[in-house]
């Protein structure tokens, strides 16, 4: 995760990433988790309001 400066955050902001493919079904959704591109950026300047 990268936060870049002068961000500001609401209360109770949660910052998640996907842990699997909403393409597949069933078991195969379960069993396929990807680890590449779930990277959160956030950049200079961003306001992340509450949820």
């Amino acid at each position: 995760m990268e936060i870049r400066d002068y961000v500001f955050f609401g209360h109770d902001v949660l910052l998640l990433t996907g842990t699997h493919d909403f393409r597949l079904k069933n078991a195969q959704r379960q069993a396929n988790r990807p680890t590449t591109d779930r990277n959160i950026i956030i950049e200079s300047g961003a306001w992340i309001a509450s949820r």
